[in-house]
């Protein structure tokens, strides 16, 4: 049963309306930003166009933000398109990036599990979290200005909430000991464990400017984890690969997942 004054279209008809999308003049390219160029790998290798491949976008009022699948963030100048930095530090593709204003603070998640947090004026690492156990890829990430927490859907179908604002109630050695205690066997096949958390050692440094000359950036000074009290498990069937925040005064939080649903969930406070 059809609602009422709906139109049911003859197979075969053509589509009487004329503000279609892909209609001639209705949607222009004024720009392009080559992660693959910007790379300098060759453009005729699939290879190098995956491993280019542009996965999240996010944007303040100078820059551009592209997340890669080989992990990179390129940031691009809004005034003039060009490549200002590549900022290093996932070991797996950039799948999310979400934006804190207010603080100049972007987040980026990535398949290596971990949220890393970037200062958008100094350009360069605050700080790491590290996603519970067995989380997977971080595949979608939304912060709550209200709240001052960021909330995270996992490859491994929860969704986790990091208090931001209290992030430092737990002190450095309780966090060391919680990462260290952390083994994962998601999505391995060795017989042995593995580690999925990171320790405060220094990881190579690479160039984070296109230039060859630029200064190594700089390692994160703090590693911080979500604990098993703010994660929802099981929050859909299938990978939470999207969410939004409704703001307002009873903010909602929507999450979109492979199992073909979107939920919606209040959350707590505190």
């Amino acid at each position: 049963m059809l609602p009422t004054g709906s139109h049911t279209p003859q197979l075969g008809s053509q589509p009487q309306s004329t503000t279609l999308l892909n209609q001639t003049g209705h949607v222009r390219c004024l720009q392009t930003l080559s992660q693959l160029l910007a790379s300098g790998q060759e453009s005729d290798g699939d290879e190098a166009k995956d491993s280019a491949s542009a996965l999240a976008l996010a944007l303040n009022d100078k820059y551009v933000f592209s997340g890669s699948q080989r992990g990179h963030i390129y940031v691009w100048s809004r005034e003039t398109f060009r490549l200002e930095r590549v900022l290093y530090g996932h070991t797996a593709g950039c799948l999310a990036l979400e934006l804190d204003a207010g603080r100049g603070v972007l987040f980026s998640g990535g398949g290596d599990g971990k949220v890393r947090a970037w200062d958008v004026h100094a350009l360069r690492c605050l700080y790491v979290v590290h996603a519970g156990v067995n989380s997977g890829a971080i595949l979608s990430l939304a912060y709550s200005a209200a709240r001052d927490a960021l909330i995270l859907g996992c490859q491994n179908t929860s969704i986790q909430v990091f208090d931001v604002a209290n992030k430092d109630a737990v002190d450095r050695e309780q966090r060391a000991k919680e990462m260290a205690a952390r083994r994962s066997r998601f999505f391995d096949g060795s017989t042995d464990p593995i580690s999925v958390c990171a320790s405060y050692m220094t990881a190579p440094s690479r160039p984070s400017s296109p230039t060859d000359s630029a200064e190594p950036e700089e390692p994160a000074e703090e590693h911080y984890v979500v604990f098993e009290r703010t994660i929802t498990q099981y929050a859909h069937s299938g990978y939470v690969y999207s969410l939004l925040l409704s703001g307002g005064e009873e903010e909602r939080l929507f999450s979109a997942g492979s199992d073909g649903s979107i939920h919606v969930w209040r959350l707590a406070n505190g």
